[in-house]
């Protein structure tokens, strides 16, 4: 499994791989996963969730820098190249957020620009890149 738990996020996240896992809250709240899936827990209303898109492939692909994403949205991913990628990712239209893609990145081969660019060749999004980070519009 992977668990991610980013303080400046207002998430966290829970991907099974194999086995089983039970996501759960000192309150009792409680999600049991099987393989493939993903549970959210929002930090602020403190509920967990089945997350409806998913990061997958194999529990070594990521460790080697290869990102799948199946029908994840525009936020989600990247949030998740800003960890892989160790820069600041923003999305100025908010519209764009809930945007979904399906696509595979290796982050050793692949620089942050080649990835963004391949996602703006499929949707109508521009990026720009700084020393402060990505901005996506």
């Amino acid at each position: 499994f992977d668990f991610r738990d980013y303080s400046a996020d207002s998430e966290a996240s829970l991907i099974l791989y194999e086995g089983s896992v039970t996501f759960a809250r000192p309150s009792g709240e409680s999600l049991d996963l099987t393989p493939g899936q993903s549970a959210i827990l929002d930090k602020r209303s403190g509920k967990i969730s089945l997350a409806s898109d998913t990061l997958t492939g194999m529990p070594a692909a990521w460790r080697n820098g290869i990102l799948v994403f199946e029908d994840c949205t525009l936020e989600r991913i990247c949030r998740e190249l800003s960890s892989a990628y160790g820069t600041s990712i923003r999305i100025s239209d908010p519209s764009l957020m809930q945007l979904r893609f399906t696509a595979e990145f290796d982050t050793h081969g692949q620089s942050l620009s080649d990835v963004l660019d391949a996602l703006s060749l499929t949707r109508h999004i521009s990026f720009r890149i700084s020393e402060a980070g990505a901005e996506v519009f």
